[in-house]
């Protein structure tokens, strides 16, 4: 009996961090100002498709200035190297943790909410 006290002591307090840490998440709204550094990336699929279809390219956005909170704030993408979602200037619903930021963007036609994540680097 101890030891199925002492597992479920073990998991309550293995829990509390993320509890903590879920409780200082904040929903805002955020104005994205102008994109700042953007690249397009070349690529291409292999094989007989690759050869049939060719390179394509698609232009893929890094770094955004936006008013965060009233502060000028740049935000850099860190969705592992693939790029964000285009943002234009406007606003959009956020949340924000720390110098991490998830902007929700809706997609035009598809409606589909796209959540990229976005790290504050700096200011503007």
């Amino acid at each position: 009996m101890e030891m199925k006290a002492m597992k479920c002591i073990l998991i309550a307090v293995m829990s509390l961090p993320s509890l903590a840490m879920a409780a200082t998440k904040q929903s805002m709204k955020i104005q994205i100002v102008a994109q700042t550094e953007d690249r397009a990336i070349k690529y291409r699929n292999g094989g007989v498709v690759g050869a049939f279809e060719g390179t394509k390219t698609a232009d893929v956005v890094f770094m955004v200035n936006a008013i965060v909170n009233g502060d000028h704030a740049r935000l850099k993408c860190f969705e592992n190297h693939h790029g964000c979602t285009a943002l234009g200037p406007g606003d959009y619903d956020a949340e924000i943790e720390k110098d991490n930021v998830w902007v929700n963007t809706t997609m035009p036609v598809t409606h589909k909410v796209i959540r990229d994540h976005w790290k504050v680097s700096g200011s503007w």
